[in-house]
């Protein structure tokens, strides 16, 4: 009778063990968990970081206990690096935008970007930008380096002079023209050429415009992904 009782209470401890029964995944999870990671790593190999991080997180998130799981933890920080990197890429190519218009005797090709805006902490810009900087191919008038800006009262003392500091290098500068865009005081960069050189290969482009009353306007633009093929025409 003792040895029967000690049988029924080792059976009894079994049956409340929260062990492997519980932790374990079934063949099909296991399944599921190897399906995800053959979909992570063939995202990789496409170079489609933002896609595989996103696979890893549900791998992560639903198997976390499967080999599979454990595998892909050795190379998802590199990928979360790499996703981070072309996140900030597709967000600075997004600040610019292109255009195509009839006008003239042809077709009238640009490409604009905004001022540089601090955000707040739901990347909500805190103020308004300070100017577009525009880039235009004109069927009749040419090429075109200038900026658009917001303060409809600046004005541009004669010579107009202005400061261009791409990325860290030497200050340059350049000679501008005041014009009206309807809208407000268009500023062109007259060595349109010579901007359109310096700006390519630069992350920043920061422009210091001459005093304006008792304020020296500083403006920064993000210019990295600018993409010239989207312009439509050679510049």
């Amino acid at each position: 009778m003792r040895n029967l009782l000690l049988v029924l209470l080792v059976l009894v401890l079994a049956a409340c063990n929260p062990g492997d029964s519980e932790t374990s995944l079934s063949a099909e999870d296991n399944a599921k968990a190897l399906a995800l990671l053959r979909d992570y790593n063939h995202a990789r190999d496409s170079r489609d970081w933002i896609g595989a991080q996103q696979l890893g997180d549900q791998l992560r998130s639903k198997y976390r206990e499967s080999d599979a799981a454990q595998t892909m933890s050795k190379s998802y920080d590199d990928t979360a690096k790499m996703a981070d990197a072309k996140r900030e890429e597709v967000r600075l190519a997004e600040l610019w935008s292109y255009a195509s218009i009839p006008a003239g005797s042809g077709k009238q090709y640009s490409a604009m970007i905004d001022s540089h805006v601090e955000l707040d902490q739901n990347g909500v810009p805190l103020n308004q930008p300070d100017a577009r900087l525009v880039l235009r191919v004109h069927p009749d008038w040419g090429h075109s380096s200038y900026l658009l800006l917001a303060n409809k009262k600046f004005v541009c003392a004669k010579p107009c002079k202005m400061t261009i500091t791409f990325d860290n290098n030497d200050p340059v500068e350049f000679s501008g023209t005041q014009a009206d865009s309807g809208q407000g005081p268009a500023l062109f960069i007259d060595d349109h050429a010579a901007f359109y050189a310096g700006m390519l290969p630069a992350k920043k482009v920061k422009i210091q415009l001459p005093k304006n009353g008792d304020y020296t306007p500083t403006l920064i633009f993000d210019v990295s992904g600018y993409d010239a093929s989207r312009l439509g025409a050679q510049f």
